[in-house]
């Protein structure tokens, strides 16, 4: 299957907080996102990662888009309730790649929204970038911050942008399953 690889050289800018980084309580950071929410209007509301998919629905934050691979640290998570999403859908993703069935889905899952669902057998980390470059223009896009926080991304050109540039310098190659 043909994927972007993420170079080596890339991964330390990648450790860092590509947007607004939320630090504090739980609900400190989630009454911050639900107010801006409420101030901002997004478009989309995209959640990237189990653990902040996990706490955005604990705290009642309607997602357009939920991107998970229902594992925390290589620790298996239970799904969320079929309930609260519309549709769910399951794309491949290893770590470390950006397969372009992902970035497909993510991209048509973001312009549609309306509470999907994605389950990655993989790994979702760096489906934040497609989530950033296809979502409407003034989306948030959220993932965790290990041990630190919640990042928060609002869609806007300069992020568009940037998020650009960065897929851009990953590398095509073809991957086996």
């Amino acid at each position: 299957m043909k994927a972007l690889r993420l170079p080596e050289e890339l991964r330390p800018s990648l450790q860092k907080p590509l947007g607004r980084l939320l630090k504090g309580e739980l609900e400190e950071i989630y009454s911050i996102i639900l107010r801006e929410a409420e101030r901002h209007r997004p478009q989309r509301i995209v959640a990237v990662g189990d653990i902040v998919v996990g706490d955005s629905l604990k705290f009642n934050l309607r997602l357009d888009v939920a991107i998970a691979d229902l594992k925390t640290k290589r620790v298996q998570r239970e799904k969320p309730p079929p309930s609260i999403f519309r549709r769910v859908v399951k794309v491949s993703n290893p770590p470390g790649f950006i397969t372009f069935e992902a970035l497909e889905t993510v991209k048509r899952c973001v312009t549609e929204g309306g509470g999907v669902l994605i389950v990655v057998e993989g790994e979702e980390d760096l489906l934040t970038i497609p989530a950033v470059l296809y979502a409407p223009r003034g989306s948030f896009i959220m993932y965790g911050q290990p041990d630190e926080g919640v990042v928060l991304v609002v869609a806007d050109e300069d992020a568009k942008r940037f998020f650009e540039k960065l897929i851009n310098s990953f590398v095509p190659v073809e991957v086996h399953s």
